[in-house]
Order: C-alpha cells, then sequence, then structure tokens
C-alpha cells in the first residue's frame, strides 16, 4: 500500500520534503478545469517556476494530475465530457505530465446527488478522448459514485478513487498512521480519501493506494 496527500496549491521543496520525510511518497497535483482553485498554481512557466518538478524528488512514487469540471450539476452531459476531456489532455502537459500519465477525474458530491444522469453520459466521453491519446483515466467522487463504477473498472473507466473521510483533524500524522485504511477492502478502489488535517500548518487530505494503482511521474523539462 502506498499513501499520499491532496492539498490544493504546490507545496514548497522543503515543504515536501517534510511531507515525505512522515512516509507520504505521492501527491496530488491539480491540472485545471473550471472548478479547480488552484487555477494554474500546479502549471509550468517556463523559466520561472516548474512547481510539480520541484517537489517530485520527495514524491518518488509520483502525483494524482487532478481535473475539476465545472460545478453546475447542469453541465454534465456526453458533449461537455469529450470537451472537458481534451482540455484535460492538454492541461496534463502543461504541467509536465506526458501522453501516458493517468489523469484523475473529479466528480463532487453535489454534482452527482443533482444530475446522475448526466454525469453517467459525461464520464464515458471524457474517458473516451482522454484514452485515445493514451492517458488511463481514474473517477474520484463519493461513495456512491464509486462503488457504481468498481465493476466497469477496465472497461468504461481504468480506476477508480473513493472519498469517505472519517477521521478528520489530524495534525503532522504520519503515513503508518492510516495503514488500517487498505483501499482494496472497502470495497476494491484504487485510491481512497480517509482523512483530513493539517501538515506543518498547510489543509491536506490523506489517501492511500493499492500497490498497482495508476500514477504519474513528472516527465517535463
Amino acid at each position: 500500500m502506498k499513501f499520499g496527500l491532496d492539498l490544493t496549491f504546490p507545496p514548497t521543496a522543503a515543504l515536501a520534503a517534510e511531507m515525505s520525510s512522515l512516509g507520504y511518497t505521492f501527491c496530488i497535483c491539480y491540472i485545471g478545469g473550471d472548478g479547480a482553485l488552484a487555477g494554474d498554481a500546479w502549471h509550468i512557466i517556463d523559466g520561472q517556476r516548474y512547481p510539480v518538478r520541484d517537489i517530485a524528488p520527495s514524491f518518488p512514487d509520483g502525483f494524482m494530475p487532478t481535473y475539476v469540471p465545472g460545478q453546475d450539476p447542469s453541465g454534465y452531459d456526453a458533449a461537455s465530457g469529450a470537451g472537458n476531456g481534451a482540455d484535460a489532455n492538454e492541461q496534463a502537459g502543461a504541467c509536465g505530465f506526458n501522453e501516458t500519465s493517468p489523469i484523475f477525474l473529479d466528480i463532487q458530491y453535489s454534482v452527482w446527488t443533482r444530475n446522475p444522469g448526466g454525469v453517467m453520459a459525461y464520464i464515458p466521453e471524457f474517458v473516451r478522448v482522454c484514452n485515445e491519446i493514451g492517458h488511463p483515466v481514474v473517477v474520484y467522487g463519493p461513495t456512491t459514485l464509486v462503488n457504481l463504477l468498481v465493476p466497469q473498472v477496465g472497461t468504461l473507466v481504468d480506476g477508480v478513487w473513493g472519498a469517505d473521510i472519517i477521521l478528520t483533524g489530524h495534525t503532522n500524522a504520519p503515513a503508518s498512521f492510516w495503514s488500517w485504511a487498505d483501499p482494496a477492502q472497502p470495497p476494491p478502489w484504487s485510491f481512497w480519501q480517509s482523512g483530513s488535517g493539517t501538515i506543518a500548518g498547510v489543509s491536506v487530505d490523506y489517501d492511500t493506494a493499492t500497490d498497482d494503482a495508476l500514477l504519474a511521474p513528472y516527465a517535463g523539462p
């Protein structure tokens, strides 16, 4: 099992090293989408900033390049899935990931519960467009959505990332604390976001992943 962190903005290299010292070996990267609070903070700006490259040494298992669509539930359908898939392909490259890296699609609880039919039309088209150039797609979402997708891993989607945050408020929790949170058990997910808290004053969510879960190495300049 592997242990990782979800934080909105890229940490400094020093903070990433502190996270690594606690046993975390992978990290999210918010590549974009209308719902991504980080905007382009994870993107490369040539000659000025390389946020993923700078912290990559601290996360040897890699990253979760995550795309967050807009949060208006009425905007989810097959056409928007295809359009967002094309955008996600571009945004992944802007952060330094190549065409074979996984892309994580973030479906929020409020979107899923208010327009499940639209979401289920959106996901296959998003996956199709990303798969066409080589990106596997892992879908993040609430328990009900993720459990629905579990039997379709390998056909409709390439992995699932469940959000069931059952412990909150932990400060500087070492990765070993989460050894009980096996993502293969609640039922079999690829990733499980099971807690939240802070590390060195930065808000984080704590994630676990199966040993064979898809993660992305930094591949940019």
